[in-house]
């Protein structure tokens, strides 16, 4: 029964909202220099984390951020203002006095509007997402959704169509992280919008110390096999046979792939990317290495080869010139792998894992020459950064300049990668 009443109170919030935003706009603001931030923070993912440092440095620095998060317990590790989010649309009410005191709204960014699933709950996340984005629009904020992941098939709810197709046509600037989700949503609303572009990942624009290399071989991984039920322990208790199956399997065959690792003389780390990891790596018998996003990074970097199960994984891979080798398991993996033509270094299929062609690929791995390979995503790295600069840093510079009528333009400012 209270299933049913939060999923009436969700869908009512969110239709009221959606026709208030079709119909009325308030007078766009005078710029008072704050930004209000929704998007996954706060909920231990230092993927989430990584996109909103990719993407902060975009946002001019005369803009005070406010930045919603799940947990604020996290604050400190932004070093900006943040305030609770609400995890439901009907929850969102207390967040609408951040709204309403600022001029500019930023939704991004990563997979915010990709289904892994078709579940109600999928749906009610990406509503809860779209909720302040409309609330914005209400009352004249500028709106830049920047980062955004999204399926290229059209979503099987109508009103999450809708929903989309809104967000397309009436942001003052969207930026997604492949063509693949430009395209998706192009598809929902059915027209072209000028102020929509596609890039690479905001992470792909984060600066880099060089390291030197050390005999570390770093471990992300993740308990695939058993999501979404890692979520509850109720949802795992009743988790069904043949996921149980697969998940021992590869506990199986990674444990030799890391008994081979260090049979080659490395160490192997595992750090913590995402709450779920350690399950799978206490399975293992290992440590986990809890790191923040410091540490992290300063690990990619000094570890000889990376073992990943994470897009941002690869992504901070080649930020820090470190050979990879990837389980793939998401479709944005398999598109980076083919982006940068390393198909020799990668598990297509994660059921198909095999440790005996593993050792081959490592001691390729190592041995390999990746020189090209990293120049090319320096390449992929500065079309990013630019692109950001155009339409991100310049939008809210002249915005200071002329509130009224900000205009995108191709005059580019010094900024340092």
């Amino acid at each position: 029964m209270k299933h049913i009443v939060k999923y009436i109170l969700n869908r009512a919030t969110f239709m009221f909202l959606f026709v208030l935003a079709k119909t009325i706009k308030l007078r766009q603001k005078k710029n008072n220099h704050k930004v209000v931030w929704f998007g996954a923070y706060g909920n231990s993912n230092k993927g989430d984390d990584l996109i909103f440092w990719g993407l902060k440095k975009y946002i001019p620095n005369d803009y005070e951020i406010s930045l919603s998060c799940r947990d604020v317990s996290f604050k400190d590790e932004y070093g900006i203002r943040t305030f609770k989010k609400g995890e439901n649309v009907y929850s969102l009410y207390r967040n609408v006095g951040e709204i309403v005191k600022s001029s500019v709204f930023v939704l991004g960014g990563g997979g915010l509007f990709e289904s892994y699933d078709d579940s109600e709950d999928s749906r009610r996340l990406k509503l809860a997402y779209i909720a302040p984005f409309l609330i914005a629009r209400i009352c004249g904020l500028k709106t830049l959704v920047l980062g955004i992941g999204c399926n290229k098939a059209r979503s099987s709810s109508r009103l999450l169509e809708k929903a989309l197709a809104f967000v397309y046509t009436h942001s003052d600037i969207i930026v997604t992280r492949d063509a693949k989700s430009l395209n998706g949503l192009a598809i929902c609303a059915n027209s072209v919008n000028s102020n929509a572009h596609w890039t690479f990942d905001p992470v792909f624009t984060l600066p880099t110390k060089n390291i030197p290399k050390e005999k570390y071989v770093s471990f992300l991984l993740w308990p695939y096999f058993l999501w979404p039920e890692f979520y509850t322990l109720q949802a795992l208790h009743n988790l069904n046979k043949q996921k149980k199956e697969k998940h021992a399997l590869f506990l199986a065959k990674i444990k030799k792939a890391i008994g081979f690792v260090r049979s080659r003389g490395y160490l192997p780390v595992f750090p913590e990317f995402h709450f779920s990891d350690k399950m799978l790596v206490e399975d293992l018998g290992e440590e986990i290495y809890p790191c923040d996003r410091g540490e992290y990074m300063e690990l990619i970097g000094k570890s000889a080869l990376v073992v990943t199960m994470r897009y941002h994984g690869q992504i901070t891979s080649l930020l820090n010139r470190t050979p990879f080798i990837s389980l793939v398991v998401q479709e944005k993996m398999s598109a980076l792998v083919q982006n940068m033509a390393v198909e020799q270094f990668s598990f297509s299929d994660i059921s198909e894992f095999d440790e005996r062609i593993f050792e081959k690929m490592m001691d390729n791995a190592l041995a390999f020459d990746w020189t090209q390979k990293f120049e090319l995503f320096e390449s992929y790295k500065k079309q990013a950064h630019s692109l950001y600069m155009d339409n991100v840093y310049t939008y809210l510079r002249l915005f200071n300049l002329n509130y009224r009528e900000p205009i995108c333009c191709s005059r580019r400012l010094t900024f340092s990668l």
